[in-house]
């Protein structure tokens, strides 16, 4: 008994010796929260790699933040995070790192092995936000908003409807675009962060095609792709009528599809919309009206779809994900399914049907 406690006794001094390595004080950590990667100029170092460092302060206070920006050409990206090491005096700590921003050229060259580094790497977390930089990563992070209280936050804020609600903004975490990316029969979409003199406009977005960005929509096209997905509830749309213009806006909104084979192959995609008129020419649009107007905003809606739908097919490109909804409903092998799709897929039509309820024309009656 009297040696049990006497190496119970050792084994409890050894552990208050132990120095523990893997721990750092907070004041000798740099904070990493956002990561870019460009394609770099140099051919031998492929790799232009930046990291927006927060510095933290004893008083958070608006547009006061401080962060540094750090960046290094190299070969390869995990090589780039160390060499960076060497310009700072502190730990790098990855746990608040939530944005990753794809340069625009290396996202339309081809951005395979980034996004690779960024689901292989063990203390990036998978719920971080991913995006194209545009004219490239590097000039995105260093933007400081005059409204920041937090280094990166105003990006933060802007996905996911955690902050700003906005109709043109495609919201991606790295964990859905890394599943997307590899599924057959999913063309992933990320939204294009520009960035401005002290501000971000986001309002565009690539699809991707598993490699590169192959095709970029325009800020009312990218509306029409988060109508199909139903990121939010809420949307305007904009009709031109007989010289007239009325602007609607969505508070309901839902959207249903399908897929039949023959006789012909055919996608029916139903969207129903309920919202009230916001803008109008006309003073007082008068109740017997609203259903002239619905029924035009509707055939203009469901035309807009539907050539989208229609340009995204063309391109052999399907971020609507109609080639999982197949594979969902067939049980044969996956090489079968997938082949299968590919044949049907650019044969493919579309049936979209479209219902907008005016429930009135706002305040003004």
């Amino acid at each position: 008994m009297k040696r049990r406690r006497l190496a119970l006794f050792v084994l409890l001094c050894a552990t208050l010796l132990q120095s523990g390595c893997e721990f750092k004080d907070l004041d000798k950590r740099f904070f990493v929260v956002s990561i870019g990667v460009d394609k770099s100029k140099d051919p031998k170092k492929p790799y232009h790699v930046s990291l927006k460092v927060a510095i933290p302060s004893g008083q958070v206070q608006m547009g006061k933040e401080s962060f540094d920006v750090y960046a290094v050409d190299d070969s390869t990206i995990s090589n780039a995070v160390q060499h960076l090491k060497a310009n700072v005096d502190k730990e790098f700590d990855f746990g608040h790192t939530k944005m990753l921003v794809f340069g625009k050229e290396l996202a339309e060259d081809d951005y395979r092995d980034a996004l690779d580094w960024m689901v292989r790497a063990r203390f990036l977390q998978q719920i971080a936000w991913v995006g194209v930089g545009s004219p490239n990563a590097e000039e995105v992070l260093r933007v400081k908003p005059n409204f920041e209280r937090l280094p990166s936050n105003a990006l933060f804020l802007s996905f996911g409807q955690i902050g700003v609600e906005s109709e043109f903004t495609v919201s991606r975490y790295l964990f859905d675009f890394f599943r997307a990316n590899e599924e057959p029969g999913s063309s992933p979409v990320l939204p294009i962060i520009k960035a401005r003199e002290g501000h971000f406009t986001i309002d565009n977005a690539y699809v991707m095609d598993g490699k590169r960005a192959k095709l970029r929509l325009n800020a009312d096209e990218t509306v029409l792709f988060n109508t199909l997905v139903r990121s939010q509830n809420k949307y305007e749309y904009v009709l031109e009528q007989d010289g007239k213009r009325f602007v609607f806006h969505a508070d309901q909104i839902s959207v249903s599809r399908s897929l039949t084979e023959s006789p012909k192959p055919t996608a029916t995609v139903k969207i129903k919309l309920g919202g009230t008129l916001v803008e109008s020419q006309d003073q007082v649009v008068k109740e017997q009206d609203l259903l002239k107007v619905s029924d035009q905003l509707g055939r203009k809606i469901q035309k807009d779809i539907k050539t989208l739908l229609e340009k995204f097919r063309d391109q052999h490109l399907d971020p609507y994900e109609f080639g999982l909804y197949y594979r969902a409903t067939h049980w044969d092998d996956v090489d079968q399914e997938v082949a299968a799709w590919k044949k049907m897929y650019p044969s493919l039509q579309f049936d979209v049907q479209v219902k907008v309820n005016l429930r009135g024309s706002g305040v003004i009656e």
